[in-house]
């Protein structure tokens, strides 16, 4: 018995330890505050992207990477870290009929204080279908390099150039 009550102490311990959810560290991860076509609050923008009220998933604006104009573009954020260790970039993303993707990809750089990588970018490639529902994608990578101070996220594409519901969504 005293057995049994040790093991369901510990199986009780872990799951409340990896029922406790991990913390959201972006600043605006919503795309929420910003101007439509200028920089998005804590957010870098290069290219034919911004937000947009038509393109949300949940809230009231989503982020739009424009297919009826040029590619590539990119959405960025520098976060600030306390540790080494292994991060995740997690995002919703929905693809329209005609948007037709060349490449997608999420990426987590590794920086020191400065901004200076302190080792090679962790990056990742993603194709989902164009059927016009969220997909879940996301980026796990690890950092052990003790000049670690932030990381950029960043969230890319390159299309081709098309007309009709065209946009891939953030």
């Amino acid at each position: 018995r005293l057995v049994m009550n040790k093991f369901l102490g510990i199986l009780f311990a872990l799951v409340i330890f990896t029922a406790a959810a991990p913390a959201n560290m972006l600043t605006n991860p919503g795309f929420e505050i910003g101007n439509l076509d200028a920089d998005i609050l804590a957010w870098v923008r290069v290219g034919n992207v911004g937000n947009q009220s038509w393109a949300p998933r949940t809230g009231t604006n989503g982020l739009v990477f424009r297919g009826w104009d040029p590619s590539p573009a990119t959405m960025s954020q520098i976060v600030d870290v306390n540790a080494t260790g292994t991060y995740t970039f997690s995002v919703w993303v929905l693809q329209q009929t005609a948007y037709f993707a060349f490449s997608n990809y999420l990426q987590l750089a590794w920086l020191d204080a400065d901004s200076n990588e302190v080792t090679t970018a962790t990056t990742a490639l993603f194709a989902i279908p164009n059927n016009e529902s969220w997909h879940h994608v996301f980026i796990t990578g690890t950092c052990t390099n003790s000049n670690l101070a932030k990381i950029r996220v960043r969230i890319g594409g390159s299309w081709v150039v098309s007309g009709g519901d065209c946009s891939f969504m953030v």
